[in-house]
C-alpha cells in the first residue's frame, strides 16, 4: 500500500483538480495505478473522489479554507494492511483574531480584505 502526497497534483505545483473535474482528468493528474491514496491540496477545499482503486482527496487548508467554513481543515487517513480503511475530514478553530492582528501589525497588503476573507472562509 502506497500513499502519495502532493501540493497540487503529481503533474505540478500549480495544477488544479477541482471536486467536479471529470474522472479522466483525475486519472491523468495523479498516479492512481501506483497508490492506494493520493492526497492533494492547493485549492483550499477538501473533497474525496474514488478513481479506480485509488482514493483521491484534497485535505483542505489549515490557514485559509475557501469553502465557506473559516476553521482549519485537514484529513485523517486510517491506513491498514490492504490500503485506506477510513478517511475523516476534520475541522478545528484557530485564533483568527491573532492572525488578523498579525496581518495588520505587519502591514500585510489588503489586510482588511484578507481578514474579512479569513473570517468568511472565502477567497479575497
Amino acid at each position: 500500500m502506497r500513499v502519495l502526497g502532493v501540493h497540487a497534483t503529481a503533474r505540478g505545483l500549480e495544477d488544479r483538480l477541482l471536486p467536479w473535474s471529470p474522472d479522466e482528468l483525475f486519472a491523468s493528474a495523479v498516479e492512481t495505478a501506483n497508490h492506494s491514496a493520493v492526497v492533494c491540496a492547493h485549492i483550499h477545499t477538501h473533497y474525496l473522489r474514488k478513481i479506480g482503486n485509488t482514493a483521491v482527496l484534497n485535505c483542505g487548508s489549515v490557514g485559509r479554507p475557501l469553502d465557506g467554513d473559516p476553521r482549519s481543515s485537514y484529513a485523517y487517513l486510517d491506513l491498514g494492511q490492504n490500503g485506506v480503511e477510513a478517511i475523516q475530514f476534520r475541522r478545528v478553530w484557530y485564533d483568527l483574531k491573532a492572525t488578523a492582528d498579525l496581518c495588520k501589525s505587519r502591514e500585510f497588503p489588503w489586510a482588511d480584505e484578507y481578514v474579512a476573507a479569513l473570517r468568511a472562509g472565502a477567497n479575497f
